[in-house]
């Protein structure tokens, strides 16, 4: 959806809030695959702690590191054994 919408940046719920420099998943999944941009993460300012993925290279594209103060799209991610029969997933 990212790249249908044209929307620079998502928040994909990847953070280093807790700990910086050691990202989890807000879901509490274990992290086994990261897709950094080059020079990413950086904590620039000291205040980016939320991993966005950018799209100029669609859904793919690799992430970057922004301040909670930067207003994003958001991914979604939904248990499909609480969604059947109720939703499509498209």
């Amino acid at each position: 959806m990212v790249k249908e919408k044209r929307i620079a940046f998502a928040w994909i719920g990847f953070t280093d809030e807790a700990e910086e420099g050691k990202w989890v998943w807000v879901t509490g999944e274990p992290v086994t695959f990261t897709n950094w941009y080059r020079g990413e993460p950086n904590n620039f300012g000291k205040i980016e702690h939320y991993a966005v993925i950018t799209s100029p290279d669609g859904p793919h594209g690799p992430w970057a590191d922004l301040s909670s103060s930067s207003k994003q799209a958001f991914v979604v991610e939904f248990d499909n054994t609480i969604l059947k029969n109720k939703c499509p997933i498209i």
